[in-house]
Parts: C-alpha cells; sequence; structure tokens
C-alpha cells in the first residue's frame, strides 16, 4: 500500500511556495542532434537521441505510427537536482514539452497518438502534487480536466487521441485507482474483488479496453483486462502469482505484460487464449513492454546469461513468426547496422549497449528505448527493424468491442464539474485461489544507475507482493542505502545521493525477497 509522508507534504508545500532554480530549458528550447532524418523504415538503421538539451540522461517511451515522433524523458542538470523534463522528438530535435508550474519544472511523458499530435503523461501541478497532462501544438500542456485524487498520472493514449487511460491517488484509502477518461468524463476503473491499488496501463480496442494490473484480496499484483465496464483477471503462468499488463493489441485481444512462474522468475508474458511466457536471453527473468497493432511483435528487456553472478537486461524483440526471443542489437546486427554494439556487460571500450526496449510503432518496425552510450550515459535511441507484413489501417474488433468512440474537441480541454463513474463490476477469469503464499516475496531490479557527476544512485525495482518495504544496500559491505519509494501496484523507486559507487547493489524485501545487480556507471 502506498503510505503518503509528512515529508512529502512539506516537499510539496516547499514547491508551491519557493521557486526552484529554472533550466533555460523552460522557454522550449529546441536542440539539433546529429541524427538521420526520421522519415520512412525501409531499412536497418539504428538511431541514438542524445542526451537532450542540458541532459544528463534521456529515455524514449513511445512512438508515433510512422515512427517519426518520439516522446519520453530527459533529465537534466539544475544546480544539485536532477528533474525531469518531458519531450517530443522528431527530426532530430528535442522539443521541451513545458510544465503546470512554473515553479517547478518536472513532467515525463509516456505516450503519444498515432499522428504525433497529442502527448500525455504527468507533470508538477500547482498544488505540488503529480498531475496527469495532454499536449497539443494549439494549446501546449494541459492539465486532464476532472481527474480526482492528489497525485496522478496519465499513461496512454489511444491511436486517434480521444481516450486517456492512467492512475490516481486517493489520500482517505491509501490507494491507487486506474481511470479512464473521454472528453472529460473520467471512469474509475475498480478494483478486483477485495483488492485495492489499480492502474490503468494501456487502452485498446479504439477505447473500449484498458489493460493494466491492480491487487487482488491477498496482495497479490495480478494482470487485468477491463472491458464492457468488466475487470477480468487475466491470469499468468502459474496460479496465485504476480503478473502485470503493460499494453495491447488494437483489437484487445492480445495482451503483453509480465508474470511469474511456479519457480518464481519474472517472465516477459503474452496472453492470447492463454497465457505465454516469451523466454529470457540466457537469464532467469524478462519483462514485455509494448506490442504492435495486431500483437505480432512485442518488445521489451529480458536478463542475459549470469555473469560473476548479474543477469543484466538488454532490449529485446519478439516475433509471432518465429516465436523466438532476440536481442535487438543482434537483430540490427545481423540487418547489417555497423553501429559497435556490445551484447553482453561488460562492453569493450566504444560500445553501445541496448538496455531496454519500450515502445514500437504500430507496424512493428521502429523500436525506442534505452541505451548505454561508449561513456557510460542512458540515452533514447530509435532503431529501425523492417517489417515484411504490412498491418491493415482497421483490424476487426472483437463483437463485444465498441466500433467507435465520441470525437474529442481539439480545442480547450474541459473545465466542467468533476464527473466520476463508480467503480464496476469485476470478473474473475482465471479463478485464482485465495491462499497467501508463505514463500517469500519475488523481487526484480529494473534500473541501478550510478551518476559519478553528481553522485545519484538511481533505483528501480518491483516485487511481487506491493505492500513490501524494500530497501537499498551496498552488496559488498551490506550498508544501507536507502529505502525505495512504494510507487503502488508492486513498483519502487528510490533517488540517493552516494558519494562513492556503490559499484552492486543488493535490495532486499521486508517480505524476505532480494535481488542484486550492478550499477551502471551514467
Amino acid at each position: 500500500m502506498f503510505k503518503k509522508s509528512v515529508y512529502h507534504w512539506l516537499l510539496r508545500f516547499v514547491i508551491c511556495v519557493l521557486p526552484l532554480l529554472s533550466l533555460s530549458l523552460g522557454g522550449i528550447q529546441l536542440s539539433k542532434v546529429a541524427a538521420a532524418p526520421a522519415a520512412q523504415a525501409n531499412s536497418a538503421s539504428f538511431e541514438p537521441l542524445g542526451l537532450g538539451p542540458n541532459g544528463v540522461q534521456s529515455r524514449a517511451e513511445d512512438v508515433s505510427a510512422d515512427g517519426s515522433v518520439i516522446v519520453g524523458t530527459i533529465w537534466a542538470l539544475d544546480g544539485f537536482f536532477r528533474p525531469p523534463y518531458a519531450y517530443r522528438w522528431t527530426a532530430g530535435t528535442f522539443q521541451d514539452l513545458g510544465t503546470l508550474n512554473p515553479n517547478a519544472h518536472e513532467a515525463e511523458a509516456y505516450a503519444v497518438s498515432d499522428d504525433g499530435s497529442k502527448v500525455v503523461g504527468w507533470a508538477r501541478g500547482l498544488s505540488g502534487f503529480q498531475r496527469p497532462f495532454v499536449w497539443t501544438a494549439a494549446s501546449g500542456m494541459q492539465e486532464l480536466s476532472n481527474v480526482p485524487g492528489s497525485d496522478a498520472k496519465a499513461t496512454d493514449i489511444s491511436p486517434d487521441g480521444t481516450t486517456i487511460v492512467g492512475l490516481f491517488y486517493v489520500d482517505a484509502e491509501g490507494s491507487w485507482h486506474a481511470f479512464q477518461w473521454k472528453a472529460g468524463v473520467v471512469t474509475d476503473l475498480g478494483f478486483l474483488p477485495g483488492g485495492r491499488d489499480s492502474k490503468g496501463q494501456a487502452v485498446c480496442a479504439l477505447g473500449g479496453a484498458v489493460v493494466g494490473s491492480t491487487l487482488d484480496s491477498a496482495g497479490i499484483q495480478k494482470a487485468f483486462r477491463w472491458q464492457n465496464r468488466t475487470m477480468q483477471d487475466l491470469g499468468g503462468l502459474s496460479r496465485n502469482n504476480l503478473a502485470y499488463a503493460e499494453g495491447c493489441s488494437e483489437n484487445g485481444n492480445i495482451v503483453i505484460g509480465t508474470s511469474m512462474d511456479s519457480k518464481g522468475n519474472q517472465l516477459a508474458t503474452r496472453w492470447d487464449t492463454r497465457a505465454r511466457s516469451l523466454g529470457t536471453l540466457g537469464g532467469n527473468s524478462s519483462e514485455a513492454h509494448a506490442t504492435s497493432r495486431d500483437g505480432s511483435i512485442v518488445v521489451g528487456g529480458a536478463g542475459l546469461p549470469f555473469v560473476n553472478g548479474i543477469s543484466e537486461y538488454s532490449g529485446f524483440r519478439w516475433t509471432s513468426a518465429t516465436g523466438k526471443i532476440e536481442q535487438v542489437s543482434k537483430t540490427l546486427q545481423n540487418l547489417g547496422v555497423t553501429t559497435p554494439f556490445c551484447h553482453q556487460m561488460p562492453c569493450p571500450v566504444g560500445t553501445w549497449f541496448i538496455q531496454l526496449a519500450l515502445g514500437i510503432s504500430s507496424n512493428g518496425s521502429v523500436i525506442v528505448g534505452d541505451v548505454i552510450d561508449p561513456n557510460g550515459n542512458s540515452q533514447a535511441f530509435r532503431a529501425v527493424v523492417p517489417t515484411s507484413t504490412s498491418v491493415p489501417s482497421t483490424l476487426t474488433l472483437a463483437p463485444s468491442t465498441p466500433t467507435s468512440v465520441p470525437p474529442m474537441s481539439t480545442s480547450a480541454l474541459p473545465t466542467s464539474t468533476a464527473t466520476v463513474i463508480p467503480p464496476t463490476a469485476t470478473q474473475v477469469l482465471s479463478n485464482p485461489t485465495a491462499t497467501r503464499t508463505t514463500a517469500p516475496d519475488s523481487i526484480s531490479i529494473q534500473i541501478a544507475e550510478y551518476s559519478s557527476g553528481n553522485q545519484q544512485l538511481r533505483v528501480e525495482a518491483t516485487s511481487s507482493n506491493a505492500n513490501a518495504t524494500l530497501q537499498v544496500f551496498v552488496t559488498a559491505t551490506n550498508t544501507l542505502i536507502g529505502t525505495l519509494r512504494n510507487e503502488g501496484g508492486g513498483r519502487y523507486r528510490g533517488d540517493f545521493s552516494w558519494p562513492p559507487n556503490p559499484q552492486n547493489i543488493t535490495v532486499r524485501s521486508s517480505l524476505g525477497g532480494s535481488a542484486s545487480r550492478t550499477a551502471t556507471l551514467k
């Protein structure tokens, strides 16, 4: 359960009252990067996007249908701080999307409409809370109207830009709620029976379906598909174990994400008629982040063979045509791309290591995500893997899926009184047992990055039990670094000032689970 602390309230008060040092980014400066035009995906290519204006790190989260517009986040230097900036990239140019609070320029962009004209994410609001935004060239960044709660985020937008999904936090409950937004009407998607903490992660079926994760009555994270006002438990690779969904095909029939097998390994999963593991790259874990429009191509990150007890994650691409998972870097290399790639840590000098694939274009030909550059910096990338199969512009929808969505005005957002539709009915498809397991929770570390410039350690991890408390230690000395912030739904994050590079960290759970990972030097 996500808890608020006095510290967070004080921080928000300070953010609202005391202006932070502003960056020159605030005026929307443009930065040219030595890059080829992001035009048609006719041949294989690899394109690092750079760190962005004044940036120390960049990440690409999503890409438009034709692969020409990319959105994500730049972390920029601001004295001792490293605030996030939402960006829109096209033809070698980063565009800062602005802010909701002129005294706290913090924002992250998560998704873009098919035509690249609308971007959604979160930004620090005037209240000091994280608030969902939608950006257009005509109106700039606007807070998404009528979304309740304190903190809230918009995580995805439908291809036509009319439906937005995300999550909002209810302080009185101490719980997150998944939501769907259409033309100013917010629908609370609710939880599984007896559960809590739901998160809307992706929208599909022309806005008629939403996938994400929620906790069940036993406190275990479950993948769901919400459709026809009913939340369905999708099950997973094993009964009564962690699962979460992150993407879906356009018709909503195929869902992708991650679930835990009977051995406690978290594996990239594709749900069609049942849950199927996509495999690993030689390690024992993987995670799926995005899929093409027809669900035939999936991208994410997967563990490589263990080296000195550590299995590093690398970006993967899976296709239904081959049924195989492959490193994106090896796919590009086999297609003739001459970039000097590294396929296994530690990397030789002067090479590029593709760490995560986070987004994919509708036809599956353009992939975006994170790459470690030869200087050890994590930056956004754009890769082209030509596909031989064209994707029809319109797919046949499932019988129960609505075939149209009321159009949304592209003018100013509605400012009417908040309309929230109560949580809807729930249905359990996988019929999991309600018995709580006594085994330790399973921990997975997605990010462990150390910036030598400002001596900051960034850690992102997941637990199979969202009620766990996770702490970070220096593996070699067992020295406590700090406690990760519970983001809800089994996800944890923390940024720590730590003068020496810890080299390797261990995340330990209050419920007994643990995992270790090498800290990537930035």
